[in-house]
């Protein structure tokens, strides 16, 4: 969302502009080829950031979908778009079915707070996400995971010069939606998203004996037709 300069904790924005900075100079950010992204992931998720109203001058609702295999995170594609309510809400489900997220994660505040309301009972895996702290201190609490090179981006993507360009100038840009979304992803991710080790073992266990693709897996204990 579109940045005014109102945080409390001013002496942080050199600090952390300085720092997503020297992670896009020094070609720290991680990437990927579709050669290399994983036959499966453990999960997708995706992380809303909604606008508050349509007009000219409105800010832009984003959603990013990540899939998360062990500590990585790929990021597999971003929305960006004004959005009337209505079109919003039909993009949330949208969205969903086209990447079979499993986990959508929308910011209860503004718009949101409806779209959890009336989404929770027709899509799964919505979850309602209370912000903690100022939007500076949220990203920069993320920066080790992309210094660490757990969080891969796609080599090429029509919308990926935008993203990395807001992502390497934040908070000095104009717009900060697709660091709001990511931000929130990540932390998720690190915190609740990972799955664990033992439960992607046996999966694999699973799919070894039976001759099955993980996806094939992951399908079947959704419909509740095979049990770990």
């Amino acid at each position: 969302m579109e940045y005014a300069l109102r945080s409390g904790n001013t002496a942080s924005q050199p600090n952390t502009c300085r720092r997503l900075c020297r992670l896009a100079a020094a070609g720290w950010l991680a990437y990927y080829t579709p050669d290399e992204t994983p036959e499966y992931f453990d999960t997708i998720v995706q992380s809303w950031d909604t606008a508050n109203k349509e007009s000219e001058l409105a800010d832009y609702s984003v959603c990013t979908t990540w899939g998360v295999k062990g500590k990585k995170s790929y990021l597999l594609h971003v929305l960006r778009k004004r959005m009337a309510y209505p079109d919003l809400k039909r993009a949330v489900i949208a969205q969903a079915e086209a990447w079979k997220a499993r986990t959508i994660l929308i910011e209860d505040k503004a718009s949101g707070i409806q779209l959890v309301q009336e989404l929770r009972g027709t899509v799964s895996g919505i979850k309602g996400i209370k912000c903690e702290g100022d939007k500076i201190m949220r990203m920069l609490a993320q920066t080790p995971e992309i210094e660490n090179g757990h969080v891969l981006l796609p080599k090429q993507a029509p919308w990926l010069p935008d993203y990395v360009q807001e992502l390497t100038t934040f908070p000095k840009g104009k717009y900060d939606d697709q660091v709001d979304s990511t931000a929130q992803a990540l932390k998720w991710i690190t915190v609740e998203g990972r799955e664990p080790g033992i439960i992607t073992y046996y999966k694999q266990l699973i799919a070894k004996q039976r001759g099955l693709t993980m996806d094939e897996v992951e399908n079947q204990l959704r419909a509740g037709r095979t049990a770990l």
